[in-house]
């Protein structure tokens, strides 16, 4: 539910979602605000129109992507954008962090 909330925040149609996830106990809003922030950043650091996936995944992480091998983790570490900057102080105010995992950002949260 809170992926597809996310999808929906994000202008276009090239972010999609998927995955049924876990329960977490998360600010709805916020978190659904921080989710669309990230995958809008991440949409804005790849050219093109290839499709994104904002995936739920059932241990409780949400992951964004694919992403190409050639991007750095500015995204990440929230220096290169000031939407993934935004997602990553939501994710630490839930207890969580960001990571690259391959090609996915993914936001680690406690599955409740």
């Amino acid at each position: 539910e809170l992926v597809a909330e996310a999808c929906a925040l994000v202008p276009g149609e090239r972010v999609s979602a998927s995955g049924d996830g876990a329960r977490v106990e998360v600010d709805r809003a916020r978190l659904a605000a921080g989710l669309a922030w990230l995958a809008e950043a991440t949409e804005h650091a790849i050219p093109g129109d290839g499709p994104l996936r904002l995936d739920a995944r059932a241990d409780g992480s949400i992951a964004v992507g694919p992403l190409p091998g050639s991007m750095d983790d500015r995204l990440v570490d929230g220096t290169g954008d000031l939407r993934a900057r935004g997602a990553l102080a939501v994710a630490q105010a839930h207890g969580g962090a960001l990571a690259r995992e391959g090609e996915w950002i993914v936001v680690r949260l406690a599955a409740t």
